[in-house]
């Protein structure tokens, strides 16, 4: 389980909200030790956390979330609440119509493949980090467990100690799906006090494998279970970026927050690098 501090830095939601979803029923934690009432998530709860912050995003109330997390399976309940929220946003200010328009995508896509998706996208700004890396070309996909061991290997040897929490990334740079011969590498973050044992560039390490990354802003989404959603998040997010004013920046990348030994109980964030196009800039520009 995870305390609320690496909680809150894994959903980006911080600990005062946490609390208040609490309160509320949202998201309630899963233990509260009893000695020093501190708390602790399950790892599990990323996906209902990641779910709550896509429905706010939405411009929807705290109220109206609840009631949709209570018949999340419901079609007709999600289109019914969608519509109702999409009238009363027609009347409002300008500034209000970029949730507008989610509720509105997200209303016509309750009846085809996208809906599973649209209510769990989430735009985030991961910051500057550093980290320690391996990319190769591997045989195939399901071979990527080796570069990981290979990393662990390595870092063991160098006494690397890793940040916390360590941020496990795979970013696949083919940039379309491949047979074989697939370009993956994997990172993970390093600690500030290894740092600052080492020196802030790492100059006594391979520069292959100490590098920065960051910031990244990314359209993000955090699923359990099989990974087999990847083709179909595929084929949607395209769609999504087109009807949000966004463009591709960059090479997908997932953050393993539990990571797959077994499908089944796998956490995976999977996150799309984007940026404004200027179709978003020019309509801006206009309002001013």
């Amino acid at each position: 389980m995870l305390p609320i501090g690496k909680f809150s830095a894994l959903s980006n939601i911080g600990i005062r909200t946490l609390r208040y979803y609490a309160a509320l029923g949202l998201l309630e934690p899963a233990y509260i030790d009893e000695a020093s009432n501190y708390r602790y998530y399950k790892e599990e709860q990323l996906v209902l956390a990641n779910r709550i912050e896509a429905l706010r995003s939405m411009g929807l109330s705290l109220r109206e979330i609840g009631d949709i997390l209570k018949d999340y399976e419901s079609e007709e309940r999600l289109r019914e609440l969608l519509l109702r929220r999409i009238a009363r946003k027609e009347s409002e200010i300008l500034k209000e119509e970029e949730q507008l328009q989610l509720l509105k995508e997200a209303s016509k896509h309750l009846e085809d493949e996208g809906c599973r998706y649209a209510f769990n996208i989430t735009v985030k700004e991961f910051p500057r980090r550093r980290i320690v890396r391996l990319r190769r070309r591997i045989a195939s996909y399901q071979m990527e467990s080796a570069l990981w061991r290979r990393l662990s290997d390595y870092a063991a040897k160098q006494r690397i100690s890793f940040s916390s929490p360590p941020f496990n990334i795979a970013v696949y740079h083919d940039g379309e799906f491949r047979e074989g011969e697939v370009d993956v590498e994997v990172q993970r973050g390093i600690s500030a006090s290894f740092l600052e044992r080492k020196g802030e560039s790492g100059a006594e390490l391979p520069a292959d494998f100490i590098s920065v990354r960051g910031p990244v802003l990314a359209a993000t989404v955090t699923m359990r279970g099989e990974l087999s959603f990847y083709r179909g998040l595929n084929r949607f997010l395209p769609r999504w970026l087109m009807e949000n004013d966004y463009e591709p920046d960059g090479p997908m990348f997932s953050i393993y927050h539990v990571a797959p030994k077994a499908e089944r109980e796998a956490v995976v964030e999977v996150c799309y690098p984007i940026r404004r196009n200027g179709k978003d800039l020019r309509r801006r520009q206009g309002r001013r």
